[in-house]
């Protein structure tokens, strides 16, 4: 089962205990498979990136630099 961290939920944490309790792993799931799906598109083009321009470095700012999902998959995926 997943369960919502901080910065992957925030969006929703404020109203998810309202909903009934199956309601809300449900939602847990959908929001962490989205993440997933979300993380591997963005490393795939990263990569993609990095190899076409001959970068050896990525930078990452703003809110995407918190997600903690995409660095260790970025640092996995070196």
């Amino acid at each position: 089962l997943n369960t919502p961290t901080k910065e992957g939920y925030s969006w929703i944490h404020a109203n998810i205990q309202s909903l009934p309790e199956n309601k809300q792993q449900l939602l847990y799931d959908l929001c962490a498979a989205l993440e997933e799906t979300i993380v591997e598109v963005l490393v795939r083009k990263t990569q993609k990136a990095s190899e076409e321009f001959n970068c050896p470095t990525i930078l990452l700012g703003g809110g995407v630099s918190a997600n903690t999902k995409l660095i260790e998959s970025l640092k996995k995926n070196k």
